[in-house]
Order: structure tokens, then sequence, then C-alpha cells
């Protein structure tokens, strides 16, 4: 449709003022669907010649292409979080237990005719720090099983390998394997 085309003349002015041919895509709304379409054009002496192609199938396939892909991940990172349930049990309860262990000791040193404060501020920090550590535990499970579309950001990878490390190391000494990590620095 020529109407459609005008409708993105900023796209094809530009065309006429470069000798170079031109392509851009838009989309109309039609019959409750919407349908693709691509414009190639090129400045044919004092003229613009234009070729419009239905390009909605493509469309579709494309966004069908990435659902799947954004689903095949979701369900890649259930399935990797489903192996990992007993190293994450494990990583999770070794705060908890350090959590439980530091309010005993504050327990303890309150009870005393004359407490240690410092020996309490240490065993309130550490608590303070293991709850953190376990609520980051819960915040990486909780990412990996969100839909959430990916951000791309960059990623500290020596500190990813010593999470897995970290992940793995009960499997690891239940199978009685040594893992030795040799990591470049600022990878």
């Amino acid at each position: 449709d020529v109407q459609e085309v005008l409708q993105h003349r900023p796209q094809v002015e530009q065309v006429a003022r470069r000798d170079q041919p031109g392509t851009f895509e838009y989309f109309v709304p039609a019959g409750g669907q919407i349908r693709y379409y691509e414009v190639r054009a090129v400045r044919c002496t004092d003229r613009i010649l234009t070729i419009v192609r239905d390009v909605t199938e493509g469309k579709r396939a494309e966004h069908q292409a990435r659902d799947l892909r954004q689903e095949l991940a979701h369900m890649s990172r259930v399935s990797t979080l489903a192996a990992l349930t007993g190293s994450l049990a494990h990583e999770i309860r070794q705060p908890l237990a350090a959590i439980r262990t530091n309010a005993q000791a504050a327990r303890r040193i309150i009870g005393q005719a004359d407490p240690d404060m410092t020996e309490l501020r240490d065993a309130l920090g550490d608590i303070v720090a293991d709850s953190q550590r376990a609520n980051d535990v819960i915040e990486r499970v909780s990412a990996l099983l969100r839909r959430d579309t990916s951000a791309h950001a960059a990623v500290d990878l020596n500190a990813g390998v010593d999470e897995v490390v970290r992940l793995l190391r009960a499997d690891l000494a239940a199978r009685r394997i040594s893992l030795h990590v040799e990591l470049a620095p600022g990878l």
C-alpha cells in the first residue's frame, strides 16, 4: 500500500538524498492480526523505486523461535537447578548453622556477669554476614527460576567459577573427587 509506505517518509527521503538503497520495515494491524512488511527503496534519477514485500510469516517464525529459545533456556535453568538441589540445600544450611552457633554464643556472652562487648559485636556481625550469605543464595536460585528475559551485563567469571565450585563442594566430597581450580586474574 503506497499510503503505508508514505507514512515512513523520513526513511524514503533519506534514500532520495543518498545514492545507496535503503531497507526498512513496518507493520500494519489487519483483521485482528499484525502484518509485517519490508520496503526496499532506491533512487532512480528523479524518482524513488520501492519494492514492498510481505514478511509476516518470517516475522512470526522469528518471534516463535525467540519464544521457544526463551522457554528452552528456562527449562534448562530449572533442570540444572533440580540437579543442584542437594548442593543448594547444603549451601543454605551452612550459613543457617553458623547463624545458630553465633546466636547461641551471643546468648552465652550476654548471660555472663561481665559480658565482653567486642566478642558480642563480633558474634552479631557474623550473624548479619551469614544471614546475607543465605539470602544471596536464595536470590540467585530465584533468579534462575524466573522467566524474565535475560539482561546483558558484565560478569566476573572468576566469581562465577568460585560459586559453582562452592555449590559442588559437598557433592565432590561425597564422591571423593578432588578439584583444583586455577583462574586467570581479571576475567
